[in-house]
């Protein structure tokens, strides 16, 4: 929810350079706010990335979901560009921050739906190493 405040605030912030009315200081004071809601919404997704990932196909699930991602975003600002080109970029804008409240609540209320509830951990755990026999006699502790 912070992060999908903070994209919104940022994106309000830029309005004036969108509008061709921007002076440096609050330019650059609005696009460092705007990298750090990206980069807070990018932890996020891949947060959930890795909490959705199985554990015996770990990489390829957090793979094929960062890509999905991607590719949504990849769209997105396609769609975004093309429509800035018809109507500017203070609607599309606009629709970006419309867009991005819609996702905070939808994501919030996907979230929860499952609560988070702490389990045993699976496998061995550094407390309880197991010992296995090598070859040579030398036990290994993994």
């Amino acid at each position: 929810m912070v992060g999908g405040v903070a994209l919104t605030v940022s994106t309000l912030l830029l309005l004036p350079l969108m509008n061709g009315r921007a002076p440096l200081g609050g330019t650059v004071a609005a696009l460092c706010c705007f990298m750090v809601a990206y980069t807070i919404a990018n932890v996020v997704l891949y947060t959930v990335n890795m909490d959705y990932s199985r554990p015996d196909t770990g990489g390829t699930d957090f793979t094929v979901l960062s890509s999905f991602g991607l590719v949504c975003s990849f769209v997105a600002a396609s769609i975004g560009l093309a429509a800035a080109d018809r109507v500017g970029y203070p609607a599309v804008a606009v629709a970006a921050i419309v867009l991005v409240a819609a996702g905070v609540v939808l994501g919030l209320s996907h979230q929860r739906r499952f609560p988070h509830r702490p389990g045993p951990a699976v496998g061995p755990t550094a407390e309880q190493p197991t010992e296995q026999s090598a070859v040579d006699g030398v036990k290994a502790v993994a």
